[in-house]
């Protein structure tokens, strides 16, 4: 059975009133006066290990809610780089949506380029072979 931390006190309080009764006693037997002292130091112990115990036990509760906390506070900190990670993927996405775009805007200008240079070329000729015509 596990008393609460005031129980322990009230009893451990308990204990001190029955040593002073102890003390006064003088009807009381050596006996039963040992008989009682050690009672009394017996119900000390137990409630120094009780409260020991207790100690002990809540430190482990400290220490596990520390844990816990340390526990949110990782996997906050985890959902932050996965939100920052996402931000870099839909940016490279975009980036290389618009490299495409590009490239195919500069693929159309080269082919055009191709084009006319090609129709310089022809007209070149043409003129060449008319102006070798009027000679």
């Amino acid at each position: 059975e596990s008393l609460s931390t005031e129980e322990l006190q009230a009893q451990r309080a308990a204990l001190e009133g029955q040593k002073a009764a102890l003390k006064d006693l003088s009807e009381a037997t050596e006996e039963e006066r040992v008989k009682r002292e050690l009672e009394i130091a017996e119900r000390e112990k137990e409630i120094a290990r009780e409260m020991r115990a207790r100690d002990h036990l809540e430190q482990q509760l400290s220490s596990m809610q520390a844990q816990i906390m340390q526990t949110h506070a990782d996997e906050e900190h985890l959902r932050e780089l996965e939100a920052k990670n996402q931000a870099v993927r839909d940016q490279i996405a975009q980036q290389r949506a618009a490299e495409a775009e590009l490239q195919e805007a500069l693929a159309a200008k080269d082919a055009d380029a191709l084009n006319i240079e090609e129709e310089f070329s022809s007209l070149q000729e043409e003129v060449a072979a008319k102006t070798k015509k009027l000679k």
